[in-house]
Formats: C-alpha cells, sequence, structure tokens
C-alpha cells in the first residue's frame, strides 16, 4: 500500500515544526489534551514547544536541566533513513548536503515491488551564510516531477527570519497561500510574529504574536490575538518566571473570554542542587482557585541522566497514578530504551517500548518502537521513533516500527561573518607565550560564545558561553597547556561569526 504523499507531507510539516509531542501523547486522555490546545496553535515561538507540557518528553527535560551533551568535533548528517511501517509499504530518506552541511536536497522514496520509486523531494536554496532562501516540494508522477508547493524566504543581516512566503501549484501556475513576518529585539530574541492567508486575491490577517524578554533572554511574556471577523480578537497570553540560574520556574497561560482574562492552566518546575529537573506539577483553574492537575517527578543518576518520569492526576483530592516512563543509557549517555506503562487497574501495565542503538560516534543507526500485546513485544503499531545524533543534540522524528539510519561527517569551519555589531576584536599579545588576552568591543548587548579552535576547526576550549553587555570586554587565556602553533580564537552570536588567529610561541 502507498502513502499518500498529501499526508505524508502534511505529517512530515507537524514534525518539522516541533510541534509534535512525545509518545505520551498517543495516550494522553482528552482532558489533558484540551489544556495543552493552546501551546500547538503557537507557530511563531520556537521557545514554547521547547518547554511547555513536558511531562515524559526526554528532549525538553534535558533541555531545562541543561543536561545537553557537548557535540563531536565533528557534525554528522544524516545521509539514508529508512523507515518501516505496519500499514504502509517501507519508505526511505536520502538527503543531499553542501560542503557547510546545509540540506539540498530531501528524496522520499516508497518500496514497489522490490524497487525504490520515488515519492516526493525537497529542494533547496541557501545564501553564503546558510540561510535557507527556498525550499521547493514536488511529487513524482510516475514519469516527472510536478511542482506541489514552495517557499521562500528573507533575512535580517544577523541571520533571523524576517518573512516567509509559501505558494502551492494550481493549474501550472503558482497562487499564493500564506505569509509570515518576524521582528527580533537587538539581542536576536523573537518579540513580534505576524501571518496573514491569501483568500479571493487578497491577503487576510490571521494571527499576531508578541513577546517580551529579561535580560537574559529568557521569554517573561506571550500575546496571542486571532483575526476573526474583519478585527483582532484576543486569544491567550502566557508568562513565565525563573531563578536566579535562568531555569524556568512557572509559565501561566490565560485566555480571553467574555471580555476578561482568565486563568486556565499553570506549570511549576523544581531543580534539585545539581540543577536537574525533578518535579513537574500542573494546575487548572477551576472556581477561581488554582486546582490540582498533574504531577511528573522525576529520578536522575549520578550522570544526570533521567532514569524514571512518573505521572500522576489529581483526582478526589488525591494523587492517582497515571503512567511511567523508564529510560536506559549506553556508556556514552545514548538513550537504549524508554519503557512506557500506563496504570490499569491498580498495577502498571506495559504499552510501548522504544529501543536505540548507535554507531562508535554516537548517531543512532537504528531505532525501534514495539507494542505490548497482553504477553509480549511485537511491532503490531506505529510509534513515534526519535533519531539522536551528534552527541544526542540533534533530534529528528519518524512515525513507524523501525527506523535505520545511515551517516556523513563535516569538520567544523572557521566561517568568518562582518559585522558592525562587533566594532573590534584582538588578541595581545599576539604571538602569546604563557597567555594573552581576547578584547571584543560590542555595539549592543548580545547572548555570545567566545571559543579556541585549532587549525583543523577543532574546538580546544571555551572561554565564555552567556550575555555580553554593550562595550568592550577583556578574556584571559592560558597559553601553557597549548601546543606551539596557530588557533583560532572565534566570537560568535546568532549567526554571526567572527575569528582571529592566535600564536602561540611558549
Amino acid at each position: 500500500m502507498k502513502t499518500p504523499i498529501i499526508i505524508y507531507l502534511i505529517v512530515f510539516f507537524i514534525l518539522t515544526t516541533g510541534l509534535v509531542k512525545s509518545t505520551l501523547s498517543q495516550h494522553v486522555n482528552n482532558d489533558l489534551v484540551t489544556k495543552t490546545q493552546f501551546s500547538q496553535k503557537v507557530r511563531g515561538n520556537i521557545h514554547l514547544a521547547s518547554s511547555l507540557n513536558t511531562r515524559l518528553d526526554l528532549k525538553k527535560i534535558r533541555n531545562l536541566s541543561k543536561q545537553l551533551r557537548e557535540p563531536d568535533d565533528l557534525v554528522y548528517l544524516p545521509d539514508t533513513v529508512v523507515i518501516y511501517s505496519v500499514n504502509v509499504n517501507p519508505s526511505r530518506n536520502i538527503y543531499t548536503y553542501s560542503s557547510e552541511g546545509d540540506r539540498l536536497t530531501f528524496l522520499i522514496q516508497n518500496l514497489e515491488n522490490e524497487i525504490w520509486t520515488n515519492s516526493a523531494r525537497e529542494t533547496s536554496l541557501y545564501d553564503s551564510f546558510g540561510n535557507n532562501l527556498t525550499r521547493l516540494w514536488q511529487i513524482w508522477n510516475g514519469q516527472a516531477w510536478v511542482n506541489l508547493n514552495r517557499e521562500t524566504n528573507l533575512f535580517d543581516d544577523s541571520g533571523h527570519r524576517k518573512s516567509s512566503l509559501r505558494e502551492i501549484w494550481i493549474n501550472n501556475s503558482w497562487e499564493y497561500a500564506d505569509r509570515e513576518t518576524l521582528a527580533y529585539n537587538g539581542f536576536g530574541n523573537l518579540v513580534a510574529y505576524f501571518s496573514e492567508v491569501w483568500v479571493l486575491g487578497a491577503w487576510v490577517n490571521k494571527v499576531h504574536e508578541l513577546y517580551t524578554y529579561d535580560a537574559s533572554g529568557n521569554m517573561l511574556t506571550g500575546f496571542v490575538e486571532n483575526w476573526i471577523n474583519g478585527a483582532w480578537v484576543n486569544d491567550e497570553r502566557y508568562t513565565f518566571t525563573y531563578n536566579s540560574y535562568g531555569e524556568l520556574i512557572t509559565s501561566v497561560v490565560e485566555t480571553w473570554g467574555n471580555g476578561n482574562w482568565t486563568n486556565a492552566f499553570k506549570e511549576t518546575y523544581t531543580y534539585d542542587a545539581k540543577h536537574y529537573l525533578v518535579v513537574y506539577l500542573g494546575e487548572v483553574w477551576t472556581g477561581g482557585f488554582w486546582v490540582y492537575s498533574e504531577r511528573y517527578t522525576y529520578t536522575i543518576d549520578s550522570f544526570g541522566h533521567v532514569v524514571t518520569g512518573k505521572g500522576e492526576l489529581w483526582e478526589n483530592a488525591a494523587w492517582v497514578n497515571y503512567e511511567k516512563g523508564e529510560f536506559s543509557y549506553d556508556a556514552s549517555g545514548g538513550i537504549q530504551s524508554f519503557l512506557l506503562q500506563m496504570w490499569i487497574t491498580g498495577t502498571w501495565t506495559n504499552v510501548s517500548l522504544s529501543s536505540y542503538s548507535y554507531d562508535a560516534f554516537g548517531n543512532e543507526i537504528s531505532g525501534k518502537f514495539y507494542s505490548w500485546n497482553g504477553e509480549t513485544w511485537s511491532f503490531s503499531e506505529d510509534g513515534l521513533i526519535e533519531l539522536y545524533y551528534n552527541s544526542g543534540n540533534t533530534i529528528e522524528y519518524f512515525t513507524g516500527y523501525q527506523v535505520n539510519a545511515r551517516y556523513h561527517s563535516i569538520e567544523i569551519g572557521i566561517n568568518e561573518l562582518k559585522s558592525e555589531k562587533i566594532r573590534h576584536f584582538s588578541c595581545s599579545p599576539n604571538p602569546a607565550n604563557g597567555s594573552t588576552t581576547l578584547t571584543i568591543d560590542l555595539a549592543e548587548g548580545m547572548n555570545a560564545e567566545i571559543s579556541i579552535y585549532n587549525v583543523s576547526g577543532i574546538k580546544i576550549k571555551t572561554l565564555f558561553r552567556n550575555f555580553l553587555s554593550q562595550g568592550e570586554h577583556s578574556f584571559p587565556l592560558s597559553t601553557l597547556q597549548l601546543a606551539r602553533g596557530i588557533y583560532f580564537a572565534r566570537f560568535s552570536s546568532s549567526g554571526m561569526v567572527k575569528s582571529i588567529p592566535v600564536v602561540v610561541a611558549n
């Protein structure tokens, strides 16, 4: 059976826009779905998908607890991914890249009569800074590629996407579909998002969003309004609070109704002394009060890995078991398995089991999704399979019962972007004998990283990674542990990169 290409592309779009949830979302009840619908409507803000509705989503837990591992010196990119499904023929994705690692083509093929047959493809173009300018989707009609839809993006000087235009192919010509406009503050944070749809030859407003941040770039507030019957109508707003370490503590969602803002849902996060997330608490606004709704408690091993996550629901003034996730890891910290169980008739009952295997570089080469039939594990259902690579810092999502992947790698390069925001970047003394000092002068504040690389493009050490205010800053660098030779000091921030040579003459 061949997968309908339109359905496939819709699913692919959902997965690649960060709106997909963990395996848990396939089993969550209608009440919980209602509480979380607000976050699925927001397209402009990428931060919401990375924090709200954490539950058993391991990626979100790790992000909140800052558990991401340092990436390897090589960037690994999927070359071919084969997806096996219960109800449809196997499919495979084949990718090609530029020398800088930008994805140029993405080809989807289905296995029909033991022959891989073209189904759809995506072709992309980039500017010299790696910004995606165009993305074209086409389907194969058996003889030739036929246009389906395309996206055209514009970027500002800092590499932030400032607009997107999407078009669909109808009657052998391109027709407008929708467009987005985005605005950022001086630190590169998204502050406004505006979308429109093309209706009967004219652009019609759709969604408008506004966001504010603190000095460290943490989102403080969000506001969403929809265009209804020719006017903007309030929809939702949310507020976030953080502790002194910049860790998310609370998120509160309000909805608009009958001319007033009303509390809807609240999340509270608790961390241990090592800053790992240990409790996630959800509450709903009922009768003028916050009432417990759900609670997830996590156990962390000595390596900082989440070993278990137990979800409970608040029923009849007491916490009742709901679901439980158990995770295992290999020696390198890669996720080996994820067991999901539900609390049914007073006992923990198996639901699904995901298992993962990796190559010598920590890239996932196989992921499998098993369902429990009451007696044993089997490939009887399709589920969400997460593909981990680049030390687990990059994740892609697939639906099926098994995914096999193959990779190739590129070295990290030292690219340089000129920017008026960097007024001065130097090293003195240079050559350095034992020590030197890096000095940078910024025209405006920004989140930044300053690191040292060798001539092969391998990162040696990170001197600074945080927010830098406007003005001049100095960073001492000891060269006693460095061999004689040439190195590069690199400053990077929001797509801007500036590198200078550092000669070590110890």
